[in-house]
C-alpha cells in the first residue's frame, strides 16, 4: 500500500492514464472520515477501470471505481444498497463511477456527492 504522497500521485498518474482521466490526490485525501490508501488499474466487459482504495475511520474499506463511459451525464449521485454495502452510482457523460463500501450511508452520500461536485 502506498502511503507516501508522492509514490500515491504517481500511482495515481499511472493508473488514471489508463482510462485517460487526470486524478487529484488533494481531492482523494479531502475527506478526513476516509484515509486514502491506493489505487489499481482492473479490467470490466474488456474495459480498463481504476479502482481508488480507502479505509473509514471505522475500518470498513471504501472503493471508488471509474471506468469510461459514452452515456449520459447523471444529475445526482444514486445512493443506494449493494451487496450489503452502501453505494453510490454517478457520471459525467465521459466516465461512471461508483463509490461502494461499509454501512456509513451519510459517508456514502458526502463523499460521493463532493467527488460528483469537484469531478474528480
Amino acid at each position: 500500500i502506498s502511503a507516501v504522497p508522492d509514490e500515491q500521485t504517481s500511482e495515481l498518474a499511472r493508473d488514471g492514464a489508463a482510462i485517460g482521466k487526470s486524478v487529484s490526490l488533494d481531492r482523494l485525501t479531502a475527506f478526513p472520515e476516509a484515509d486514502y490508501k491506493r489505487a489499481q488499474i482492473l479490467s470490466f466487459e474488456g474495459k480498463a477501470l481504476i479502482q481508488l482504495a480507502f479505509l473509514t475511520s471505522a475500518g470498513e474499506p471504501l472503493a471508488l471505481c471509474i471506468i469510461r463511459s459514452d452515456g449520459m451525464a447523471s444529475e445526482a449521485p444514486a445512493v443506494s444498497e449493494m451487496e450489503g454495502m452502501q453505494s453510490a452510482h454517478w457520471s459525467d457523460g465521459t466516465y461512471e463511477y461508483l463509490l461502494i463500501g461499509g454501512s456509513d450511508d451519510a459517508l456514502i452520500r458526502r463523499m460521493s456527492s463532493g467527488f460528483a461536485s469537484t469531478g474528480i
